[in-house]
C-alpha cells in the first residue's frame, strides 16, 4: 500500500510540475507583450512599460532617488513635458552639445 501512496504522490508532484512549468511559459509571452503598452500618456506622447522598467533599473544604478516604479514615471513624464517645452521654443541639441551634456553627467556619477 506504501508503494501505490508513493507513486500517486510522485505522479501529483510530477503533473503539478508540468502544469506550473506550462503556465509560466505561456505567460511570457503575454508578459512580453505588455512591454510595450501604453501605460501613461502625456499630450501626444507615450511612456510604455518598457521606458518604464528601463527608467527605474537606470536610477536604481546610479544610486538616484525615486528609482521606484513611481519615481521613474514621474521622471518621464516631466522628460516628455520638458521636451515639448523646449520644442515649442524651438531649442534643440547638437551633437557637441549632447557630447558634452554626456561627459558632464557621466562626471557626477563617476562613470568617466
Amino acid at each position: 500500500m506504501r508503494k501505490a501512496d508513493k507513486m500517486t504522490s510522485k505522479t501529483v508532484l510530477k503533473r503539478f510540475a508540468i502544469t506550473t512549468v506550462t503556465c509560466a511559459a505561456l505567460a511570457l509571452p503575454a508578459a512580453a507583450q505588455n512591454l510595450f503598452a501604453t501605460v501613461v500618456t502625456v499630450d501626444d506622447s507615450v511612456i510604455t512599460e518598457f521606458e518604464i522598467g528601463q527608467r527605474s533599473r537606470f536610477l536604481q544604478l546610479i544610486g538616484a532617488p525615486g528609482s521606484s516604479r513611481d519615481g521613474a514615471i514621474e521622471a518621464l513624464i516631466d522628460d516628455r513635458l520638458k521636451s515639448k517645452s523646449a520644442s515649442t521654443v524651438g531649442l534643440s541639441l547638437d551633437a557637441a552639445g549632447l557630447a558634452d551634456a554626456m561627459s558632464e553627467f557621466a562626471g557626477r556619477v563617476n562613470l568617466s
